[in-house]
């Protein structure tokens, strides 16, 4: 009788133990996508319209992705503002800062190369 009630003492400990990793763990993701949220969108906010392209990637490095046709930057950019889309240049920015990866998206100006817009999206 004691040998059972051992074993189902420990089985329960084992059961709750992992119960608490996995709260813990969904927990702790939660923490982090919340996190990044708040950078990026801090990040975007200091990279907004006006911003000369030099300064965005003395910040950010040099881009991973450039879009220049206005098909493709409606197509994997986050806005579909024509006044945008068939103006400007697309820069995508791989943020690898922490989990999860999340792209910066600069717009530029054809003509000046400043920002016209500025976002983020998760990869």
């Amino acid at each position: 009788m004691k040998t059972s009630k051992t074993i189902l003492i420990i089985v329960l400990t084992i059961v709750g133990v992992v119960i608490m990793a996995a709260v813990g763990l969904i927990a702790s993701g939660e923490y982090l996508n919340r996190k990044s949220k708040r950078e990026l969108t801090q990040l975007v906010s200091e990279l907004g319209p006006g911003t000369s392209f030099a300064l965005v990637k003395l910040r950010l490095g040099e881009p991973s992705q450039i879009y220049t046709n206005s098909e493709e930057i409606e197509g994997f950019g986050t806005t579909k503002d024509k006044s945008v889309t068939t103006n400007c240049l697309l820069f995508k920015f791989f943020i690898r800062r922490s989990i999860p990866f999340r792209w910066v998206l600069i717009y530029t100006d054809r003509n000046t190369n400043a920002v016209v817009y500025a976002d983020w999206q998760d990869v």
